[in-house]
């Protein structure tokens, strides 16, 4: 039998990829066990509080990139933790256009037009 996972608070949203299990809790918890079912290990325990803004922002959903980070596309942006820097970083800011998450499409507050990086049409980062 698979050992029990154990959050702090109620889940807000699941994720499950291959061996991995994301959970959001409806305060900003936010856990990523890897190993299932069988050797279990928490890859992952942060707090999502801060960029949730006291739950201001509503979560429109989250799932774990390819590296195993966990993702969060909320109503002001979308956001990835990174481990390094125990931070969750903005990926559709404008003034990075290198991002790969950068599109062609020009904003809804009609933010200017940004050259993309590989030379497609101009646009700006795409907010989910």
């Amino acid at each position: 039998a698979a050992p029990a996972l154990h959050a702090v608070e109620s889940a807000s949203w699941l994720h499950a990829d291959g061996d991995a299990l994301l959970l959001v809790g409806s305060g900003g918890e936010v856990r990523v066990w890897r190993g299932l079912p069988g050797a279990v290990a928490c890859a992952v325990c942060a707090s999502a509080a801060a960029i949730l803004g006291g739950r201001r922002e509503r979560l429109h959903r989250a799932s774990l990139l390819p590296d195993g980070s966990p993702l969060l596309c909320l109503t002001n942006g979308t956001y990835a933790w990174r481990h390094n820097l125990a931070a969750w970083l903005p990926l559709d800011d404008t003034s990075f256009v290198g991002s790969k998450y950068a599109s062609g499409f020009v904003g809804p507050d009609g933010a200017p037009a940004v050259p993309a990086p590989d030379g497609g049409p101009a646009g700006v980062a795409s907010r989910l």
